[in-house]
């Protein structure tokens, strides 16, 4: 399907067949053409449109946009105030489904458009600053007005702090944190929260958090509320987990209970997990039956699971990606699913589900 750079292809061939002006993004927002269903601010704003205030117009009355995604190289040439206008047009979009965008500046810039984003499917936030706990409970509450939300990832996510650059003697400048005694740290829990209560959020990814120390471990109630349907994914990259919020993770998805949508679980780059919490979530993919992936690590890794561990987790989402969850039900129901389990053992040449198969429950392969 044909983008921003075809349209604008298209419309400077006809502007040199005619003695017209050339036609600019702003003229193909205001004719709501439809080709423009992508649109994707990556230059000086200068080179995009003439004049920002017209643009802007055009953008909140535009139905054909759908997908936009703002790069840092725009919104650096914007003031704070031109953002907020930016971002306000941005949630006036009518069909708006799918927003990325990076470095947008203090959280209450990105609020301005998610506030009127009824329609908004995928939210992608790179490089996402907070000051205060007040940022994160405001850029919580925007989020809950996003009802049809399906898809979020949150990375970088900063603490921003204030300071002065400084030069040392070798001529090299620095930045120099102010120490400020006493300054509380960032929760989250509030936006995590936001996230868990959405209807119809199933994919969450949490990547790369930066400045730790200066935030707040989740707490287990949030952790928790992450795991529960509609969720088919939760990814958390970098982001400082411990052995304790393993446990947490891992005693919300053993039961099968409300997780019973999630199928993908990444804990990726997290270095406080030490075999203890590897331990854990063996000890819950053996109960486990919804998980088809579960990514612990990276190879090289230098906190990865051991040899044991790692073939552990093989054997558990191989019986899972096999069917081993179907084994439940009426009895017609079980050995049906116990048959297939078999089958499929045996096309695979798979002695570890043939014999998972053969001992799960003698009495499906008895013939009454």
């Amino acid at each position: 399907m044909p983008s921003m750079v075809a349209a604008l292809a298209a419309a400077a061939a006809s502007s040199r067949l005619s003695p017209l002006a050339a036609i600019t993004v702003t003229d193909l927002l205001k004719e709501n053409d439809k080709t423009l269903w992508k649109l994707k601010l990556y230059k000086d704003p200068a080179s995009h449109f003439e004049d920002f205030d017209s643009f802007c117009r055009a953008l909140s009355e535009n139905t054909t946009v759908t997908s936009l995604e703002v790069t840092w190289r725009f919104l650096r040439h914007l003031t704070q105030t031109q953002r907020i206008t930016l971002m306000e047009a941005i949630g006036g979009l009518a069909n708006l489904e799918e927003i990325a965008i990076e470095v947008v500046g203090p959280t209450f810039v990105l609020t301005a458009a998610l506030r009127k984003a009824s329609k908004l499917k995928s939210l992608r936030i790179g490089k996402l600053r907070f000051l205060t706990n007040q940022d994160v409970q405001g850029l919580a509450a925007a989020l809950l007005c996003c009802k049809n939300l399906q898809q979020l990832s949150l990375s970088s996510v900063q603490i921003m702090v204030q300071g002065n650059h400084i030069m040392d003697a070798a001529g090299i400048v620095l930045f120099q944190e102010n120490q400020q005694e006493g300054r509380e740290k960032i929760g989250l829990d509030p936006l995590l929260d936001a996230m868990a209560s959405l209807p119809v959020l199933e994919h969450i990814r949490l990547q790369h958090y930066l400045s730790g120390s200066k935030i707040q471990p989740p707490t287990e109630r949030s952790l928790r509320s992450l795991c529960h349907s509609p969720r088919r994914s939760l990814i958390f990259g970098s982001c400082g987990l411990s052995d304790e919020q393993c446990v947490t993770i891992a005693d919300e998805l053993k039961t099968n209970r409300a997780s019973s949508d999630l199928s993908i679980l990444v804990v990726t780059r997290n270095y406080k997990i030490t075999s203890f919490g590897w331990d854990v979530f063996v000890q819950m993919l053996a109960k486990n039956e919804t998980l088809l992936d579960f990514h612990p690590g990276e190879e090289g890794q230098r906190n990865a699971p051991s040899t044991e561990q790692k073939a552990k987790i093989n054997y558990y989402l191989k019986l899972n990606q096999a069917g081993r969850g179907k084994l439940r039900g009426s009895m017609t129901e079980r050995r049906k699913a116990w048959f297939d389990l078999l089958v499929q053992g045996s096309k695979l040449k798979d002695l570890d589900i043939v014999f998972f198969a053969m001992q799960v429950d003698p009495s499906l392969y008895i013939i009454d």
